[in-house]
């Protein structure tokens, strides 16, 4: 297994000067990493501020960052976060992704490490527009479109539901905190909080709920990749936590 291994962000991370930073370089995991974990202060019931300050252990550099730290990572967009997981994966098992080309039949190993390392940072949508379906209970009101727009999540934001005892408890409340933190615009509401997402129809509150998880997920769950006959497939990956 290699001791360090470098990778690039899908999106990267932008410091205050917006000097945006994609190359880094992780480390193994030691089983002193995961026992000095054990010991730390609010990680037993929060599995997701456990990743980032493992992952902060690990990292050893992030373009020309003076120190990568849990607060540095909380500032990740939610796509390099899952991103980051899937290298985790990769290092420390030693597995590599397979797809099957469907042109010429030939099974191929996925490098984790440069899945982003030649991607157009531009091409990603970091936010994106839409309309309600319904729209009924805002304003406009049901018979106008109501339009809206969305921002990719990021870590801080799953980090301070993960503290939230109702998001724990509830699936529906999980994803009413998320939207209330991601969606930016939406009709002519002054302020987006829970009590506007709240009383959002079934089919409006599910179109947001399948919208943000593909604005979130969909730049690490469907890659390009060549095919070493030429072809350029399209890869669907199993992200972190699912089967």
């Amino acid at each position: 297994m290699k001791e360090e291994t470098e990778f690039y962000l899908p999106i990267g991370l932008t410091d205050s000067k917006g000097t945006l930073h994609r190359k880094g370089v992780m480390r193994a995991v030691t089983a002193e990493d995961e026992l000095e974990l054990q010991e730390s202060d609010g990680v037993q019931f929060n599995d997701r501020q456990r990743d980032l300050e493992l992952l902060a252990r690990l990292i050893i550099s992030l373009g020309s960052l003076p120190q990568v730290g849990p607060d540095s990572l909380m500032e990740l967009y939610e796509a390099d976060f899952l991103y980051l997981q899937m290298l985790f994966n990769s290092v420390n098992s030693g597995a590599k992704p397979r797809f099957r080309c469907p042109s010429c039949g030939a099974q191929n190993d996925l490098d984790v490490p440069t899945l982003f390392k030649t991607k157009d940072t531009e091409e990603t949508k970091t936010e994106c527009g839409f309309s309600l379906p319904q729209g009924s209970g805002l304003k406009p009101e049901i018979g106008t479109k109501v339009k809206g727009k969305m921002q990719m999540s990021r870590c801080k934001d799953y980090i301070t539901l993960y503290r939230d005892e109702r998001a724990r408890r509830s699936a529906s409340w999980y994803y009413v905190g998320l939207l209330t933190r991601s969606v930016k615009k939406l009709g002519a509401e002054k302020a987006i909080n829970t009590g506007v997402i709240s009383k959002l129809t079934p089919r409006d509150f599910s179109f947001l709920v399948d919208l943000f998880n593909e604005l979130n997920n969909g730049v690490v769950r469907s890659i390009k990749s060549p095919c070493s006959c030429g072809s350029d497939i399209r890869v669907e990956l199993s992200l972190p936590g699912e089967a």
